[in-house]
């Protein structure tokens, strides 16, 4: 019982750094388990999966639009501040729940 509830706590705005192959499988597999959470990548580089042939990229990014991802790429982040991140071109980023597939949760 105490996991049902803890289901229906909104996980709110979650961050994902990073839109490489972990980035990308991260952000589908909580968009589909959290449906109408608001789920974003941010990636450094000009586009996800940068290592992918364009086929597969296109591919992959049309369904992460799909599953209403947000994609946020040329954006390479100089800080990671609890619920906020900030751009090397001035911009930032509010968030609820941060996470980097590569390494440990940073913020939640």
């Amino acid at each position: 019982e105490d996991i049902k509830k803890l289901r229906q706590i909104p996980a709110g705005d979650i961050l994902i750094i990073g839109g490489g192959a972990n980035g990308v499988e991260l952000a589908a597999h909580l968009a589909r388990k959290l449906q109408g959470e608001k789920i974003k990548i941010v990636e450094a580089s000009a586009q996800i999966l940068p290592d992918l042939d364009e086929g597969l990229r296109q591919r992959a990014q049309k369904k992460l639009q799909g599953l209403d991802v947000e994609i946020i790429c040329s954006s390479r982040l100089i800080r990671v501040e609890q619920n906020r991140v900030f751009f090397e071109n001035g911009q930032n980023l509010k968030y609820d729940n941060c996470q980097h597939p590569n390494y440990i949760p940073l913020f939640s």
